[in-house]
């Protein structure tokens, strides 16, 4: 989803993730140049507006918006991903119990 949503460069980051030595779900984290969640957000600009949701920052000192991914990393955690409106991009884990929003996302 971030990959397809959240342009090139993004892309271009997560592909280098999937050769990194380490477990990447746990942690990684990289800038783009651009606002990522602005960019995510556009790509549903054909959606009808009152049935559109938008990413929006979880705060005003956390300029990102927290999703959680399908993907359980062990049986206290899971995976989440962060878009950031000032470029950030981040996949970690994180508990179960932490603040992060569900967005289903057709997969086709």
């Amino acid at each position: 989803m971030a990959a397809n949503l959240c342009g090139d460069e993004v892309a271009r980051y997560m592909k280098e993730w999937q050769t990194l030595s380490y477990d990447a779900t746990w942690y990684c984290s990289e800038t783009v140049s651009y606002d990522a969640m602005a960019r995510f957000n556009e790509t549903l600009s054909k959606i009808p507006e009152a049935e559109r949701d938008l990413l929006v920052n979880d705060d005003e000192t956390h300029p990102f918006c927290s999703l959680w991914a399908s993907t359980p990393y062990d049986s206290e955690s899971a995976c989440i991903l962060e878009i950031g409106s000032e470029g950030l991009i981040e996949c970690m884990t994180n508990w179960y119990d932490a603040d992060c929003f569900a967005r289903p996302i057709l997969a086709f």
